[in-house]
């Protein structure tokens, strides 16, 4: 009867656990309240989880699918992010071991962005700089960097 009532107990506390999702496919207008209505920034779920205060007990779990996520912004965690108590945590968490979940601080730079450095950059051209093919170039400032 003891682990009976355990497993009750244990079923109880997850279920009033505070679930959220984030995807690379999702929107931060949406509810993040299942894969489907995704987040689609870590921030925003923080932010959502600063909000809602005091925390169910059991806390709250951010649910990360798989993607690269990237940002503009570093994602700050602080004493607000860790929970409100020991029976109440937050977990950031990737939902699939199998599939890759990278958060990222760096922007990607599209393949067709690279270019000859010898013609095309004055800069290097004015110096007398000679470079080989194989090195490349990219405009950091045509892609907003």
């Amino acid at each position: 009867m003891l682990a009976l009532s355990a497993i009750i107990g244990l079923s109880i506390c997850a279920s009033a656990q505070l679930q959220l999702y984030v995807a690379t496919s999702g929107n931060d207008s949406n509810a993040g309240s299942s894969p489907a209505n995704a987040f689609r920034t870590i921030t925003k779920a923080r932010d959502v989880l600063r909000e809602k205060r005091p925390l169910p007990s059991g806390g709250a779990i951010v649910n990360i699918l798989p993607g690269v996520y990237t940002g503009e912004a570093p994602i700050q965690l602080t004493m607000q992010d860790s929970g409100t108590s020991a029976n109440s945590p937050i977990v950031y968490r990737a939902t699939n071991v199998s599939a890759p979940t990278k958060v990222s601080g760096g922007v990607a730079i599209p393949s067709a962005s690279w270019t000859s450095c010898s013609s095309d950059h004055a800069a290097l051209v004015a110096a007398g700089v000679s470079l080989p093919a194989e090195v490349k170039c990219a405009s950091l400032s045509k892609l907003g960097v």
